[in-house]
């Protein structure tokens, strides 16, 4: 029998390069042996059309808009609460697709979000350590830390490529204010600290790839599964150019 993959969950503030590692990951382990999901549509990010990747959050507005008399003219909106349960529903019904469904545990599953070390941001983590513990994966927590002046830098080069990325900034700037400004990081499993500040793309993507082989030959050493690592070339370079930090959406 197979190992079972792990739940690979990527947090960090937006700008620091989430989604680029993770793609970057992809590409290295193979489409057969990782598979990343949109941390928005809750989706595979590949089967996302490419509309939907210039224009997630940006199709419900955050206030409703109101005519000249002070009435609000867009009822039909769904309210916070009705956006978070729709958000949570689609979170659900991909943890039971990507995660939890049988035809997927041969492949690690990763994620990227934003927490910050607060109520509300332990309780959204420990959704994604419930989902893995519930299919059976590992589950495989990394950090990724960026400086402060080099964070921006890249937070202000994604917004200048892609309009409509305010919203996800101010979302952010209010995630940080929570919590202290702490990112949030989960006690009782090992994790990987990645500092970004200095590292391309490909030598931050090369790490986290070591740190999960490690973590599932382990696994493997202690009787738990009868393959090992999430990719056999773990010293095998992305072919074509290194990948940019483009942080796509500022994530």
């Amino acid at each position: 029998m197979a190992l079972v993959q792990p739940l690979i969950w990527i947090n960090g503030w937006p700008g620091v390069g989430k989604q680029t590692v993770s793609q970057c990951f992809t590409a290295l382990a193979g489409a057969d042996k990782a598979i990343l999901i949109d941390s928005y549509q809750f989706t595979d990010h590949l089967d996302l059309p490419p509309a939907a990747l210039h224009s997630q959050q940006s199709s419900q507005p955050e206030v409703g808009l109101v005519d000249i008399d002070g009435n609000n003219t867009t009822a039909d909106f769904p309210t916070p609460e009705e956006r978070e349960e729709q958000r949570r529903a689609r979170r659900d019904a991909c943890f039971a697709r990507y995660v939890e469904g049988p035809d997927s545990l041969g492949r690690a599953v990763i994620f990227t979000d934003c927490q910050p070390d607060d109520a509300a941001g332990r309780a959204e983590a420990r959704e994604y350590e419930r989902a893995a513990a519930r299919a059976g994966r590992p589950f495989a927590p990394v950090y990724l830390a960026c400086g402060e002046e080099e964070r921006r830098r890249r937070v202000g080069c994604a917004a200048m490529r892609q309009g409509g990325k305010a919203k996800r900034c101010l979302a952010a700037r209010a995630a940080r204010s929570r919590g202290g400004g702490r990112l949030f990081r989960f006690e009782g499993h090992e994790g990987l600290v990645v500092d970004v500040t200095e590292r391309t793309a490909h030598e931050a993507t090369m790490e986290i790839l070591v740190f999960v082989n490690v973590l599932m030959e382990r696994l493997v050493r202690e009787g738990e599964g009868e393959a090992a690592g999430v990719s056999s070339e773990v010293c095998t370079p992305v072919e074509g150019r290194e990948p940019e930090w483009r942080e796509v959406g500022g994530r």
